[in-house]
Order: structure tokens, then sequence, then C-alpha cells
């Protein structure tokens, strides 16, 4: 889910409908008899979205260069990623710990 959401999806679509699909995905879980505490869930996806960072950083050095595609997939995958690691303050999570 933190993947998904931090680099899968429009910036934008993620602000307007993020709160939605994180309440919904607990919910379900909850449903399945998954026992998750709220607040620990959030905290995890919070942490998630700061360690997905590797994927653009990792793959932005790997790609051709001479590719367009890659390179636009690699800043829209970054893009995004520090995006949500700002919206769900992931940052600050970590320095608390």
């Amino acid at each position: 889910l933190g993947y998904f959401m931090s680099q899968s999806l429009d910036t934008d679509l993620r602000r307007d409908h993020g709160d939605t699909i994180l309440d919904t995905y607990f919910e379900e879980m909850e449903k399945l008899g998954v026992g998750v505490n709220r607040s620990e869930f959030m905290e995890v996806f919070r942490l998630a979205t700061a360690y997905f960072l590797v994927y653009p950083l990792i793959g932005g050095g790997l790609i051709d260069r001479s590719y367009d595609r890659s390179v636009v997939l690699m800043n829209t995958m970054f893009t995004r990623a520090c995006a949500a690691m700002e919206d769900y303050d992931a940052v600050g999570l970590i320095a608390k710990s």
C-alpha cells in the first residue's frame, strides 16, 4: 500500500482520495480479521512511504538515460515519493525514532 500510494498514484489524485483509500484498506483488513491498531497501521504506512524512496533512487542510477521513458518514469516516481513523504510527515516520524 505504501508503494502504491507513494509512487503509483498521481499526487493530486492521492491527495484527493488518499484518506478514503487508507480508510477502506484498514476497514477491509479488519473485516478479514487482521487485528491491526489504527495508529500502528498509520505509523508503518508513513515509514513505508519513506522506505520506498529507494526505488526511484536506485532505479535512477541504473536506468539507460538515453531512453526517455525510463528517465520520465524515475523522475515521476521520485517526485511522487517526495510529495508523499512530505504529506504524511514520514521524515518527522523517522526523526522521532
